[in-house]
């Protein structure tokens, strides 16, 4: 295996540490509305997930939904995070375009 071809498997699997610990933050965040640990995770897990656009799409999608979910909601940040993560392919495209419309109409 390449010097480069383990960093890459490195970072994967770092990545879905991260997105783990991010959406189990998220996930306690529920009672709390503390999200500041899920968002330093999920932007974690989206730096080191970029070999894998399907655990990053979810990891941006899980980010932009933080962003929102934080008094007061974050807009920008949110549409940041889930633009990036419509634009890659997987699951997630779907339901972060979806929010992204949703955040449009809250936000005028």
């Amino acid at each position: 295996m390449s010097d480069e071809d383990f960093k890459k498997q490195q970072d994967n699997q770092l990545g879905m540490a991260h997105l783990t610990l991010g959406y189990i933050d998220f996930q306690k965040a529920g009672k709390t509305r503390k999200v500041a640990g899920a968002i330093k995770e999920l932007s974690a897990a989206a730096d080191l997930l970029e070999a894998n656009p399907q655990l990053q799409g979810q990891a941006l999608y899980y980010l932009g939904n933080a962003y929102e979910f934080q008094y007061p909601a974050n807009h920008h940040q949110a549409i940041r995070a889930l633009t990036k993560a419509a634009e890659l392919p997987g699951p997630f495209q779907g339901p972060a375009k979806e929010l992204i419309a949703k955040i449009h109409r809250v936000a005028r």
